[in-house]
């Protein structure tokens, strides 16, 4: 009998990439929008395989200023483009090695209602192997 196969949350493990990043790191289904800080939202992708979860990790940075919002996308692109190779550690314990990344849109500016407030926006892909259920 073959042990069902599950995949790590891409928002989660984007968290826990991005857990040293300087700013508050949140899920796209949070409300808290106050700069300096990191919203995570996995997006639509490629499809998942049987045994990889290639997906679309889309984070935006919000900054008091553009070049604070620049800055802490620099941060969170670092961190993504690296990540490839190494375990991190989820919230429920799950230790999770990420295969390969790509940037798939480069820090960019986007407009924004809040004056106030300067998003840049980017997107990687993360592949991950399926776990053991």
């Amino acid at each position: 009998m073959t042990a069902a196969l599950k995949f790590a949350d891409a928002e989660m493990l984007g968290m826990a990439i991005l857990a040293d990043v300087g700013a508050q790191v949140v899920q796209s289904t949070s409300t808290l929008l106050t700069a300096p800080l990191v919203r995570l939202r996995r997006v639509p992708g490629e499809a998942r395989s049987h045994f990889e979860d290639p997906a679309h990790l889309e984070y935006m940075a919000f900054g008091a200023t553009l070049q604070d919002a620049k800055a802490l996308a620099e941060a969170c692109w670092q961190r993504l483009e690296f990540a490839y190779a190494k375990g991190f550690e989820l919230e429920d314990g799950t230790r999770v090695t990420v295969d390969r990344t790509e940037s798939l849109l480069s820090p960019t500016e986007v407009p924004w209602v809040n004056p106030d407030v300067r998003v840049v926006q980017g997107t990687h892909l993360i592949v991950t192997r399926s776990i053991p259920a």
